[in-house]
Protein backbone atom coordinates (compact mmCIF):
# COMPACT_ATOMS: atom_id res chain seq x y z
CA UNK A 1 0.00 0.00 0.00
CA UNK A 2 2.84 2.23 0.90
CA UNK A 3 4.62 1.75 -2.38
CA UNK A 4 0.80 2.01 -4.44
CA UNK A 5 0.54 5.95 -2.67
CA UNK A 6 3.13 7.89 -3.70
CA UNK A 7 2.90 6.53 -7.54
CA UNK A 8 -0.39 7.58 -7.66
CA UNK A 9 0.43 10.96 -5.98
CA UNK A 10 3.04 11.15 -8.20
CA UNK A 11 0.95 10.25 -11.01
CA UNK A 12 -1.69 13.18 -10.20
CA UNK A 13 1.08 15.48 -9.58
CA UNK A 14 1.91 15.04 -13.41
CA UNK A 15 -1.25 15.00 -14.81
CA UNK A 16 -1.71 18.49 -13.04
CA UNK A 17 1.23 20.32 -13.95
CA UNK A 18 1.48 21.87 -17.04
CA UNK A 19 3.77 24.51 -18.88
CA UNK A 20 2.12 27.71 -18.81
CA UNK A 21 1.47 29.48 -21.89
CA UNK A 22 3.45 32.19 -23.06
CA UNK A 23 2.51 35.66 -22.46
CA UNK A 24 1.51 36.21 -26.54
CA UNK A 25 -1.43 33.84 -25.75
CA UNK A 26 -2.68 34.81 -22.48
CA UNK A 27 -3.34 38.33 -23.74
CA UNK A 28 -5.31 37.72 -26.45
CA UNK A 29 -7.18 35.01 -24.64
CA UNK A 30 -7.43 38.24 -22.14
CA UNK A 31 -8.28 40.64 -24.91
CA UNK A 32 -10.81 38.53 -26.21
CA UNK A 33 -12.75 38.56 -22.76
CA UNK A 34 -12.25 41.56 -22.32
CA UNK A 35 -14.07 42.22 -25.49
CA UNK A 36 -16.64 40.21 -24.56
CA UNK A 37 -17.60 41.08 -20.99
CA UNK A 38 -17.67 44.79 -22.25
CA UNK A 39 -20.47 43.59 -24.87
CA UNK A 40 -22.33 41.76 -21.96
CA UNK A 41 -22.16 44.96 -19.81
CA UNK A 42 -23.39 46.76 -22.53
CA UNK A 43 -26.56 44.56 -22.55
CA UNK A 44 -26.69 44.56 -18.74
CA UNK A 45 -27.28 48.67 -18.73
CA UNK A 46 -29.71 48.25 -21.57
CA UNK A 47 -27.63 49.92 -24.12
CA UNK A 48 -29.01 47.89 -26.89
CA UNK A 49 -32.58 48.24 -25.64
CA UNK A 50 -34.61 47.55 -22.45
CA UNK A 51 -35.75 44.53 -23.29
CA UNK A 52 -32.34 43.34 -23.08
CA UNK A 53 -31.56 44.64 -19.92
CA UNK A 54 -32.74 42.23 -17.34
CA UNK A 55 -31.80 38.96 -19.44
CA UNK A 56 -28.06 41.25 -19.85
CA UNK A 57 -27.85 41.71 -16.10
CA UNK A 58 -27.81 37.69 -15.40
CA UNK A 59 -26.10 36.99 -18.46
CA UNK A 60 -22.84 39.17 -17.48
CA UNK A 61 -22.86 37.67 -14.06
CA UNK A 62 -22.21 34.20 -15.54
CA UNK A 63 -20.10 35.46 -18.44
CA UNK A 64 -18.17 37.66 -15.40
CA UNK A 65 -17.58 34.21 -13.46
CA UNK A 66 -16.98 31.84 -16.94
CA UNK A 67 -14.12 34.40 -17.50
CA UNK A 68 -12.42 34.31 -14.29
CA UNK A 69 -11.88 30.95 -15.14
CA UNK A 70 -10.68 31.14 -18.46
CA UNK A 71 -8.18 33.48 -17.03
CA UNK A 72 -7.15 30.69 -14.59
CA UNK A 73 -7.12 27.91 -17.11
CA UNK A 74 -4.91 30.19 -19.10
CA UNK A 75 -2.77 30.15 -15.95
CA UNK A 76 -2.73 26.33 -15.00
CA UNK A 77 -4.79 24.67 -17.64
CA UNK A 78 -5.76 21.71 -15.35
CA UNK A 79 -6.83 23.41 -12.52
CA UNK A 80 -8.88 26.16 -14.30
CA UNK A 81 -10.10 23.00 -16.13
CA UNK A 82 -11.92 21.18 -12.67
CA UNK A 83 -13.11 24.64 -11.70
CA UNK A 84 -15.15 25.25 -14.88
CA UNK A 85 -16.49 21.80 -14.99
CA UNK A 86 -17.23 22.04 -11.28
CA UNK A 87 -19.17 25.09 -11.87
CA UNK A 88 -20.87 23.92 -15.47
CA UNK A 89 -22.05 20.96 -13.34
CA UNK A 90 -23.56 22.97 -10.33
CA UNK A 91 -25.36 25.27 -12.02
CA UNK A 92 -26.48 23.63 -15.11
CA UNK A 93 -29.82 23.79 -14.09
CA UNK A 94 -29.98 27.08 -12.86
CA UNK A 95 -27.13 29.10 -15.86
CA UNK A 96 -27.38 29.06 -19.09
CA UNK A 97 -25.32 26.49 -20.29
CA UNK A 98 -24.59 28.36 -23.82
CA UNK A 99 -22.00 30.86 -21.32
CA UNK A 100 -20.00 27.35 -20.44
CA UNK A 101 -20.00 26.07 -23.79
CA UNK A 102 -18.28 29.46 -25.13
CA UNK A 103 -15.57 29.03 -22.20
CA UNK A 104 -15.05 25.47 -23.66
CA UNK A 105 -13.44 26.50 -27.02
CA UNK A 106 -10.85 28.45 -24.59
CA UNK A 107 -10.78 25.43 -21.85
CA UNK A 108 -10.03 23.04 -25.19
CA UNK A 109 -7.34 24.94 -26.58
CA UNK A 110 -5.35 25.55 -23.27
CA UNK A 111 -5.54 21.68 -22.49
CA UNK A 112 -4.89 20.65 -26.12
CA UNK A 113 -1.89 22.70 -26.03
CA UNK A 114 -0.04 22.70 -22.70
CA UNK A 115 -1.57 19.24 -20.52
CA UNK A 116 -0.95 15.63 -21.17
CA UNK A 117 -3.51 13.31 -23.29
CA UNK A 118 -4.25 11.93 -20.08
CA UNK A 119 -6.08 14.68 -18.71
CA UNK A 120 -7.14 15.81 -21.48
CA UNK A 121 -9.23 12.36 -22.12
CA UNK A 122 -10.06 12.85 -18.95
CA UNK A 123 -11.51 16.26 -19.38
CA UNK A 124 -13.47 14.81 -22.44
CA UNK A 125 -14.87 12.63 -20.53
CA UNK A 126 -16.75 15.33 -17.79
CA UNK A 127 -17.57 17.19 -21.31
CA UNK A 128 -19.59 14.29 -22.34
CA UNK A 129 -21.35 14.02 -18.62
CA UNK A 130 -21.67 18.10 -18.87
CA UNK A 131 -23.48 17.12 -22.16
CA UNK A 132 -25.68 14.45 -20.88
CA UNK A 133 -26.15 16.55 -17.79
CA UNK A 134 -27.84 20.07 -20.42
CA UNK A 135 -29.74 17.09 -22.04
CA UNK A 136 -31.42 15.59 -19.09
CA UNK A 137 -32.28 18.95 -17.24
CA UNK A 138 -34.37 19.95 -20.51
CA UNK A 139 -31.92 22.51 -22.45
CA UNK A 140 -32.10 22.43 -26.24
CA UNK A 141 -30.25 19.84 -27.81
CA UNK A 142 -28.62 22.56 -30.34
CA UNK A 143 -26.44 23.82 -27.02
CA UNK A 144 -24.88 20.53 -27.14
CA UNK A 145 -24.26 21.04 -30.65
CA UNK A 146 -22.62 24.45 -30.57
CA UNK A 147 -20.39 23.38 -27.60
CA UNK A 148 -19.10 20.79 -29.36
CA UNK A 149 -18.25 22.68 -32.12
CA UNK A 150 -16.53 25.05 -29.69
CA UNK A 151 -14.65 22.37 -28.26
CA UNK A 152 -13.71 21.00 -31.21
CA UNK A 153 -12.53 23.98 -32.36
CA UNK A 154 -10.46 24.92 -29.33
CA UNK A 155 -8.73 21.58 -29.76
CA UNK A 156 -7.96 21.95 -33.25
CA UNK A 157 -6.64 25.94 -32.43
CA UNK A 158 -4.84 24.22 -29.54
CA UNK A 159 -3.44 20.94 -31.61
CA UNK A 160 -2.28 23.16 -34.07
CA UNK A 161 -0.10 25.33 -31.69
CA UNK A 162 1.18 22.12 -30.14
CA UNK A 163 2.29 20.95 -32.81
CA UNK A 164 4.33 23.70 -34.37
CA UNK A 165 5.73 24.41 -30.76
CA UNK A 166 7.05 20.73 -31.34
CA UNK A 167 8.35 21.35 -34.53
CA UNK A 168 10.78 24.51 -33.29
CA UNK A 169 11.86 22.09 -30.42
CA UNK A 170 13.19 19.96 -33.07
CA UNK A 171 14.73 22.11 -35.26
CA UNK A 172 16.35 23.90 -32.08
CA UNK A 173 17.62 20.57 -31.01
CA UNK A 174 18.94 19.93 -34.24
CA UNK A 175 20.73 22.79 -35.03
CA UNK A 176 22.30 22.22 -31.16
CA UNK A 177 23.16 19.32 -32.43
CA UNK A 178 24.89 20.41 -35.21
CA UNK A 179 26.61 22.67 -33.48
CA UNK A 180 27.65 20.35 -31.00
CA UNK A 181 28.81 17.69 -33.85
CA UNK A 182 30.71 20.72 -35.81
CA UNK A 183 32.26 21.67 -32.08
CA UNK A 184 33.65 18.03 -31.79
CA UNK A 185 35.05 18.18 -35.52
CA UNK A 186 36.29 21.65 -35.05
CA UNK A 187 38.46 19.56 -31.50
CA UNK A 188 39.26 16.43 -33.14
CA UNK A 189 40.75 18.25 -36.24
CA UNK A 190 42.69 20.15 -34.21
CA UNK A 191 44.08 17.25 -32.73
CA UNK A 192 44.84 15.36 -35.67
CA UNK A 193 46.89 18.49 -36.67
CA UNK A 194 48.67 18.71 -33.36
CA UNK A 195 49.49 15.31 -33.87
CA UNK A 196 50.84 15.78 -37.39
CA UNK A 197 52.42 18.34 -36.07
CA UNK A 198 54.20 16.27 -33.59
CA UNK A 199 55.22 13.52 -35.71
CA UNK A 200 56.70 15.68 -38.53
CA UNK A 201 58.23 18.11 -36.28
CA UNK A 202 59.62 16.19 -33.02
CA UNK A 203 61.92 13.83 -34.97
CA UNK A 204 63.93 15.91 -37.12
CA UNK A 205 64.40 18.95 -34.19
CA UNK A 206 65.69 15.99 -31.74
CA UNK A 207 68.50 15.23 -34.15
CA UNK A 208 69.23 18.67 -35.05
CA UNK A 209 69.52 19.24 -31.20
CA UNK A 210 71.51 16.79 -30.47
CA UNK A 211 73.90 16.70 -33.62
CA UNK A 212 74.01 20.40 -32.31
CA UNK A 213 75.22 19.38 -29.09
CA UNK A 214 77.58 16.37 -30.57
CA UNK A 215 79.15 19.38 -33.09
CA UNK A 216 80.24 21.76 -29.98
CA UNK A 217 82.27 18.36 -28.72
CA UNK A 218 84.30 17.80 -32.49
CA UNK A 219 87.15 19.43 -33.19
CA UNK A 220 88.52 17.46 -36.32
CA UNK A 221 86.62 18.75 -40.10
CA UNK A 222 85.81 15.63 -41.31
CA UNK A 223 83.82 14.55 -38.30
CA UNK A 224 82.29 18.45 -38.08
CA UNK A 225 81.28 18.15 -41.78
CA UNK A 226 79.54 14.95 -41.24
CA UNK A 227 77.48 16.12 -38.25
CA UNK A 228 76.54 19.34 -40.32
CA UNK A 229 75.44 17.54 -43.10
CA UNK A 230 72.94 15.27 -41.12
CA UNK A 231 71.54 18.62 -39.45
CA UNK A 232 71.26 19.88 -42.65
CA UNK A 233 69.45 16.63 -43.80
CA UNK A 234 67.17 16.36 -40.78
CA UNK A 235 66.16 20.07 -41.06
CA UNK A 236 65.44 19.77 -45.04
CA UNK A 237 63.56 16.56 -44.01
CA UNK A 238 61.73 18.88 -41.54
CA UNK A 239 60.73 21.25 -43.82
CA UNK A 240 59.52 18.55 -46.60
CA UNK A 241 57.23 16.98 -44.36
CA UNK A 242 56.09 20.73 -42.59
CA UNK A 243 55.15 21.48 -46.26
CA UNK A 244 53.81 18.39 -46.70
CA UNK A 245 50.95 18.91 -44.16
CA UNK A 246 50.24 22.46 -45.11
CA UNK A 247 49.30 21.39 -48.67
CA UNK A 248 47.23 18.72 -47.55
CA UNK A 249 45.83 21.10 -44.75
CA UNK A 250 45.04 23.23 -47.71
CA UNK A 251 43.47 20.31 -49.18
CA UNK A 252 46.12 20.90 -52.41
CA UNK A 253 46.69 17.63 -54.42
CA UNK A 254 50.28 18.46 -54.64
CA UNK A 255 52.53 15.41 -53.26
CA UNK A 256 55.57 18.09 -53.32
CA UNK A 257 57.96 14.56 -54.29
CA UNK A 258 57.22 13.26 -50.70
CA UNK A 259 54.73 11.36 -49.15
CA UNK A 260 56.03 9.55 -46.69
CA UNK A 261 58.16 10.55 -43.35
CA UNK A 262 61.31 10.88 -44.01
CA UNK A 263 61.75 11.39 -47.77
CA UNK A 264 61.65 7.42 -47.94
CA UNK A 265 59.28 4.50 -49.04
CA UNK A 266 59.08 1.88 -47.22
CA UNK A 267 62.22 -0.16 -46.06
CA UNK A 268 64.55 2.73 -47.35
CA UNK A 269 62.37 5.04 -44.85
CA UNK A 270 63.31 1.97 -41.88
CA UNK A 271 66.98 1.78 -42.59
CA UNK A 272 67.23 5.66 -42.45
CA UNK A 273 65.49 5.32 -38.98
CA UNK A 274 68.24 3.00 -38.54
CA UNK A 275 71.31 5.30 -39.54
CA UNK A 276 70.15 7.91 -36.96
CA UNK A 277 70.03 5.64 -34.31
CA UNK A 278 73.71 5.09 -34.92
CA UNK A 279 74.82 8.45 -35.93
CA UNK A 280 73.49 8.83 -32.43
CA UNK A 281 75.25 6.47 -30.35
CA UNK A 282 73.64 3.73 -30.23
CA UNK A 283 73.93 -0.08 -32.09
CA UNK A 284 71.48 -1.24 -34.10
CA UNK A 285 69.96 -4.65 -34.93
CA UNK A 286 66.99 -4.60 -37.97
CA UNK A 287 64.82 -6.98 -39.20
CA UNK A 288 62.45 -5.84 -41.42
CA UNK A 289 60.41 -8.06 -43.55
CA UNK A 290 57.44 -6.33 -45.05
CA UNK A 291 55.82 -6.80 -48.39
CA UNK A 292 56.29 -4.45 -50.89
CA UNK A 293 52.64 -3.91 -52.02
CA UNK A 294 51.59 -3.29 -48.34
CA UNK A 295 48.74 -0.81 -48.76
CA UNK A 296 49.79 2.58 -48.41
CA UNK A 297 48.10 4.14 -44.99
CA UNK A 298 49.43 1.03 -42.87
CA UNK A 299 53.13 1.69 -44.49
CA UNK A 300 52.78 5.42 -43.35
CA UNK A 301 51.60 4.82 -39.83
CA UNK A 302 54.37 2.16 -39.56
CA UNK A 303 56.71 4.57 -40.44
CA UNK A 304 54.82 6.64 -37.64
CA UNK A 305 54.94 4.18 -35.13
CA UNK A 306 58.71 3.89 -35.67
CA UNK A 307 59.67 7.65 -36.12
CA UNK A 308 58.04 8.25 -32.83
CA UNK A 309 59.70 5.82 -30.94
CA UNK A 310 62.92 6.35 -32.86
CA UNK A 311 62.86 9.94 -31.45
CA UNK A 312 61.84 8.88 -27.78
CA UNK A 313 64.90 6.89 -28.06
CA UNK A 314 67.38 9.80 -29.41
CA UNK A 315 65.60 12.55 -26.79
CA UNK A 316 65.37 10.06 -23.84
CA UNK A 317 67.80 7.23 -23.85
CA UNK A 318 71.14 7.15 -22.51
CA UNK A 319 73.12 7.64 -25.58
CA UNK A 320 74.15 4.29 -26.54
CA UNK A 321 73.80 0.35 -26.26
CA UNK A 322 71.88 -2.10 -28.61
CA UNK A 323 68.10 -0.97 -30.53
CA UNK A 324 66.55 -3.43 -32.16
CA UNK A 325 64.02 -2.53 -34.51
CA UNK A 326 61.54 -5.21 -35.92
CA UNK A 327 58.87 -4.73 -38.42
CA UNK A 328 57.46 -8.08 -39.63
CA UNK A 329 54.68 -9.14 -41.68
CA UNK A 330 53.20 -12.64 -40.39
CA UNK A 331 50.20 -14.22 -39.49
CA UNK A 332 47.85 -11.86 -41.08
CA UNK A 333 49.51 -8.52 -39.41
CA UNK A 334 52.05 -6.30 -39.44
CA UNK A 335 54.22 -6.43 -35.83
CA UNK A 336 56.56 -3.41 -34.85
CA UNK A 337 58.68 -3.84 -32.17
CA UNK A 338 61.53 -1.16 -30.93
CA UNK A 339 63.36 -2.33 -27.78
CA UNK A 340 66.01 0.10 -26.70
CA UNK A 341 68.05 0.81 -23.67
CA UNK A 342 66.80 2.63 -20.84
CA UNK A 343 68.96 4.95 -18.34
CA UNK A 344 69.13 3.94 -14.55
CA UNK A 345 67.23 6.68 -13.24
CA UNK A 346 64.82 5.94 -15.59
CA UNK A 347 64.14 2.05 -14.67
CA UNK A 348 61.68 2.10 -12.39
CA UNK A 349 59.25 4.18 -14.05
CA UNK A 350 56.44 3.46 -16.46
CA UNK A 351 56.58 5.95 -18.82
CA UNK A 352 59.25 7.55 -20.56
CA UNK A 353 58.41 9.95 -23.03
CA UNK A 354 55.30 8.10 -23.16
CA UNK A 355 53.03 11.87 -23.80
CA UNK A 356 51.80 13.02 -27.03
CA UNK A 357 53.12 11.06 -29.69
CA UNK A 358 52.91 7.37 -28.07
CA UNK A 359 49.58 8.53 -26.93
CA UNK A 360 48.15 10.18 -29.87
CA UNK A 361 49.81 7.08 -32.18
CA UNK A 362 47.64 5.10 -30.31
CA UNK A 363 44.44 6.88 -31.47
CA UNK A 364 45.75 6.44 -35.03
CA UNK A 365 46.39 2.51 -34.77
CA UNK A 366 42.69 2.50 -33.39
CA UNK A 367 41.47 3.49 -37.00
CA UNK A 368 43.26 0.20 -38.39
CA UNK A 369 41.63 -2.00 -35.34
CA UNK A 370 45.39 -2.20 -34.14
CA UNK A 371 47.01 -1.70 -30.98
CA UNK A 372 50.03 0.00 -29.59
CA UNK A 373 52.00 -0.66 -25.90
CA UNK A 374 54.85 0.71 -24.77
CA UNK A 375 56.62 0.49 -21.32
CA UNK A 376 59.89 -1.42 -19.42
CA UNK A 377 60.50 -5.21 -19.98
CA UNK A 378 63.17 -6.67 -18.93
CA UNK A 379 65.05 -3.72 -18.44
CA UNK A 380 64.83 -2.47 -21.41
CA UNK A 381 62.25 0.33 -23.00
CA UNK A 382 59.44 -1.71 -25.59
CA UNK A 383 57.39 -0.30 -27.87
CA UNK A 384 55.10 -2.98 -29.80
CA UNK A 385 52.32 -2.46 -32.20
CA UNK A 386 50.08 -4.49 -34.68
CA UNK A 387 47.84 -3.82 -37.67
CA UNK A 388 45.89 -5.97 -39.55
CA UNK A 389 47.13 -6.47 -43.07
CA UNK A 390 43.45 -5.72 -44.08
CA UNK A 391 42.22 -3.12 -40.96
CA UNK A 392 40.51 -0.37 -42.13
CA UNK A 393 42.02 2.54 -43.70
Amino acid sequence: MESVLPRIGRSLRRHLTAPPLSWRTRLIIWGFLVAYLALELASALGMFGETTAGVGRDGFAEVAVVGLLIVLASISAPAGTLLMFAFAFGTVADWYPMNFAMGFVFIAACLTRTATWGFTAFSAVLYLGWAAAVLLTGHPIAVVLVSFFLVLLGTTIGWYFRAHDARVRRIVEDLDRQAEIREEAVVAERRRIASEMHDVVAHGMTVVAMQCSVLETLDEPEARRSVQRTIREAAGQSLVDLRRLLVALHGSQRSDGADAPDGGEGLDALRRFGERLEEGGYTVRLRLEVPEDLQRSLELTVLRVVQESVTNILKHGPGEGEVVLEVVAEDGEVRVEVSSPIREQEAGRNTTGAGMGLAGMEERLRVFEGTLGWGPADGRWLVSATLPLRGRG
